[in-house]
């Protein structure tokens, strides 16, 4: 306390309420200052904790980056011990596929040539064809040497050609002209005609001008065998180079499908040494679905991993079986209730089976005294009556078979 002296009591009292503000002042200020840094603890241990969840993540990351990359190398390893033998199947399944290729191209070529070949044959044929109508129109009706000229017509007769051919071919060549030309006689007569008539002469009495006409329609009916003759070699070297290309074309299908065969084992065997290695997950504890006791069993060997949207796959096609199921029973119990109604229909119709049975064989031994075969009957004479019994009968029978063949499918 201040003592009072000489009135100065109030100036004591004024400066201890500034003192006492000035007091209060500072622990306010004081409080302000713990207050912010509290705040910036706080925040510093926030800023910490969020740091430490960043490293953690991020250290998850690398192991797994880590993790996947020895599975990656591990692959590669494997990979690159299988890739040689994977380019030697593949460069042997390309050789064999460009072969393919080349022998198709070939074979189309070929066919082409073939179906150009015959064209022309064709062609060469009518061209013969018209020859022969041409040389009719010449001679006309009723000319006296219509016979002698056909015969000059007809004739063979070696040309220059055919001097500097072999005479093998001309023989083959001959006999091949012979059998294809429609208008040709045999050797046998031709020689046998010229005995009685000069073929190379004109006849007394025969016009000399369709002497002639006669001989060059030959000519060009010989020029006309001979394009056929060589279109006719032609064609066959084609088919035998046709067929030597078809043979080396199953050959060729064998062995693409030999190399397709080994490529696609190599395949699955790559495939499979690649599903035995291992690949490490990493599995969050709320994904973990398999426990015992209420808890995560140390050995997780004997779990499967999978997407969690099949799982609800799953649970989907329980609820879908189950509704399938009923429906099934119902389906069951239906089948059942037809199958009783069929079996009571079957002793109907087999007592209207017998029935008729009886009928047919009474009316049969009214009629033949015994009872025969009715197919076999039915080729000697019919009876109206015993054939409508047949018929309903085997109306009947038949009808019986498919209900009983219906009520074995819906009852198995």
């Amino acid at each position: 306390l201040v003592p009072v002296v000489n009135g100065k009591t109030e100036l004591c009292t004024s400066e201890l309420e500034e003192r006492v503000q000035r007091q209060l002042y500072a622990l306010y200020q004081r409080d302000e200052l713990l207050t912010a840094a509290g705040r910036l603890v706080r925040g510093f241990d926030a800023q910490i904790r969020i740091a430490r969840h960043a490293r953690f993540q991020l250290d998850l990351l690398l192991k797994r980056a880590e993790l996947h990359q020895i599975t990656l190398f591990t692959e590669f390893r494997l990979l690159k011990d299988f890739e040689k033998s994977e380019m030697v199947l593949s460069e042997k399944k390309q050789v064999k596929d460009e072969e393919r290729q080349e022998l198709y191209s070939k074979l189309n070529e070929l066919n082409s040539k073939i179906e150009a070949r015959k064209k022309e044959l064709e062609k060469l044929a009518q061209k013969e064809h018209q020859l022969h109508e041409e040389f009719k129109a010449s001679l006309g009706e009723g000319h006296k040497f219509a016979d002698f000229l056909w015969k000059v017509f007809k004739k063979r007769i070696k040309r220059k050609k055919q001097e500097t051919a072999d005479a093998g071919s001309e023989e083959s060549d001959g006999s091949s002209s012979s059998d294809d030309s429609s208008f040709d006689e045999s050797e046998d007569e031709s020689e046998e005609d010229e005995n009685v008539l000069d073929l190379d002469s004109c006849p007394v009495g025969c016009p000399i001008e369709d002497f002639e006409n006669t001989c060059a329609i030959r000519e060009r009916r010989l020029d006309v065998e001979d394009d056929m003759m060589e279109e006719k070699k032609q064609l066959e070297l084609l088919r035998k180079d046709l067929e030597s290309c078809t043979k080396k074309q199953r050959i060729v299908d064998s062995g693409l499908k030999q190399a397709q065969s080994e490529l696609e084992a190599f395949q699955l065997e790559k495939q499979r040494k690649l599903n035995e290695l291992d690949a490490i997950v990493i599995l969050r504890m709320n994904q973990i679905q398999y426990h015992v006791n209420g808890t995560v069993p140390a050995d997780l060997s004997v779990g499967l991993i999978f997407a969690r949207h099949n799982l609800y796959i799953l649970y989907r096609r329980i609820v879908a079986l189950t509704e399938e199921k009923k429906r099934q029973r119902r389906e069951q119990k239906d089948a059942k209730d037809k199958h009783v109604m069929l079996q009571k229909h079957k002793k109907l119709f087999q007592k209207e089976l017998e029935k008729l049975s009886a009928i047919c064989d009474r009316e049969m031994i009214d009629k033949f005294g015994k009872i025969d075969d009715i197919e076999r009957m039915e080729g000697v004479v019919i009876n109206p009556k015993l054939e409508e019994l047949t018929t309903k009968m085997l109306i009947l029978q038949e009808e019986f078979e498919r209900e009983e063949t219906e009520l074995e499918v819906s009852y198995n």
